[in-house]
């Protein structure tokens, strides 16, 4: 591209505050510019002077960075962090003071409000971090996809070979790095196809040397979802449909089968483990119920067992409606996305959010399906904190993600007249 075309270019992308909006920008800005170029010399112009004349008709860059800059400011979905905000302060509060009478452990208050804070602070970095650039954010995602990997296998040979939670956490955040690594694979068939089964089966297969049945299933269960949208949208340009949901599911079906084989061993033994059952059958609608948590020191890892012993099964209806209200705002977010890489990486969320806390819930009660699943926006331990980043990125993608990906977007963002920018979409 010619040198003043890039400066005016650049110049006019300085101006924006929100570097997400930025390579979007650039490509709308270069095509105007080329095209009334092309327009100039068809008019039978010297190349250099339709240049000068075509940027000249577009105006001043700084006072069209300025316009720019104004017209695209996120506009965050504030119900989305207020069903967020609202359940994580109750239930900590109501956490801590039952905490407190079972192990007369005052920090845990503290302990809950730094892991918060972390998840505060990732979730804005996440929000705020420019990915919008060409390549960045394949790059950012293979680096950190295989990173996570590696630390998750260090994490449990070396130090934390009983902490599955923490582990299951970090594995659930590889889908949404998947889903970044397959942006190359467009059009390739069942070539593509098959590359985006070998990311996935990756960390599956990693969670299966960790001995983390629960995230096996889980990324199973993602990586299934993800590939049938991939081949339903089109992404691969595979002719027989029918033939690619055959060739994903197949393999999906033996991984959980063998996964549920594999704990049918731990069961029986697991069903020992488990008091949940008989503290929730003394529980009462509202108010302390029959059973004395005292006796039960483990109950707090069943965050959900614990409120509902305490407090009442009116604290399970109450976490239970407000997963409800996050799942369907969430939704309306991906009804409004209109980036396809955009929407994978926001069903991704959904899937994970979903299978968390049906198999949560259902620990909770007493029935012990799969171990591993951390309550989501309840249980705090390092689950919490990954629970908020991943709240941000859906708010990211809310915000910019067909921007980020704007080559897969046919929306004009605007048109330049006079000076002026007329805004199309925002």
């Amino acid at each position: 591209m010619n040198n003043t075309i890039e400066n005016y270019v650049e110049t006019v992308c300085s101006c924006i505050k929100w570097k997400n909006y930025c390579h979007a920008v650039k490509i709308e800005f270069e095509n105007h510019i080329c095209g009334s170029v092309d327009a100039f010399i068809g008019q039978g112009m010297a190349e250099e002077e339709a240049i000068n004349l075509a940027l000249q008709d577009m105006g001043d860059p700084y006072i069209i960075g300025e316009q720019l800059n104004e017209a695209y400011q996120p506009k965050c979905d504030k119900m989305l962090i207020f069903t967020v905000a609202f359940p994580i302060i109750i239930f900590s509060i109501c956490e801590y003071f039952a905490v407190l009478e079972i192990t007369g452990d005052s920090s845990h208050l503290v302990k809950s409000f730094v892991r918060i804070l972390a998840g505060g602070l990732g979730g804005f970095w996440l929000f705020q971090n420019d990915w919008a650039g060409e390549g960045k954010l394949n790059k950012f995602a293979l680096n950190a996809y295989i990173s996570i990997i590696i630390i998750c296998i260090i994490l449990y040979f070396f130090f934390f070979t009983s902490k599955v939670n923490l582990i299951n956490e970090m594995l659930l955040l590889l889908p949404y790095l998947c889903c970044c690594c397959i942006d190359r694979v467009k059009d390739k068939k069942v070539v593509g196809l098959v590359i985006v089964m070998v990311i996935f089966m990756i960390p599956i297969f990693t969670a299966y040397y960790v001995q983390s049945f629960s995230g096996m299933i889980a990324l199973t269960v993602i990586g299934w979802t993800i590939c049938m949208m991939i081949i339903r949208n089109d992404w691969l340009g595979i002719a027989k449909k029918g033939l690619g949901y055959i060739f994903v599911s197949i393999p999906c079906l033996g991984i959980l089968i063998c996964s549920v084989i594999m704990k049918m061993d731990n069961l029986r033994l697991n069903q020992k483990g488990f008091f949940a059952w008989e503290i929730m059958k003394n529980s009462v609608a509202c108010g302390r119920g029959g059973t004395n948590v005292d006796s039960y020191k483990s109950i707090i890892d069943y965050p959900l067992t614990l409120l509902a012993a305490k407090y009442g099964y009116i604290m399970l209806v109450a976490y239970v409606i407000c997963f409800i209200f996050i799942i369907l705002e969430i939704i309306k977010i991906y009804g409004k996305q209109q980036s396809f890489m955009g929407k994978l990486l926001i069903i991704s969320t959904l899937v994970s959010f979903i299978m968390e806390f049906s198999f949560s819930l259902l620990l909770n009660l007493g029935i012990p399906l799969i171990k591993g699943f951390t309550v989501p926006f309840l249980d705090f331990h390092f689950g919490i904190t990954i629970k908020i980043m991943q709240i941000a990125l859906i708010m990211k993608m809310d915000c910019f993600g067909n921007y980020i990906f704007s080559n897969y977007s046919d929306n004009r963002l605007f048109d330049v007249e006079g000076g002026k920018i007329i805004i199309y979409y925002r």
